[in-house]
């Protein structure tokens, strides 16, 4: 497979060939309940959380390596106007998880 090439932005529809359709890429990650109790505690006093900003990079980046190889098995060679949405999901109150969905 090719490389995909992801975009943000619409680009001018002249250099389109083939429009394939919208795709998407998935990603769950979840921290473990020890992780968690300490970002609460730094909830509780206040500052950076890194462990809950590297969880969302790794989501973000493994959505759209999924969304990369959907759009390559389709045969595309890029994904325009590539959005990114996280969700803040959690089991029974325990346990934190992001989901990442990118399409385009």
């Amino acid at each position: 497979m090719g490389d995909v090439y992801l975009f943000n932005h619409s680009i001018d529809p002249q250099d389109i060939q083939e429009s394939l359709g919208i795709v998407c890429g998935l990603c769950v990650y979840s921290r473990n309940v020890i992780m968690d109790k300490f970002a609460r505690f730094k909830d509780f006093i206040g500052g950076k959380i890194g462990t809950y900003e590297k969880l969302v990079r790794k989501a973000v980046e493994h959505a759209q390596n999924d969304l990369a190889e959907h759009a390559a098995r389709r045969k595309a060679n890029a994904v325009v106007n590539v959005t990114i949405e996280l969700v803040p999901t959690a089991l029974l109150g325990e346990g934190t998880q992001i989901c990442a969905l990118a399409y385009g």
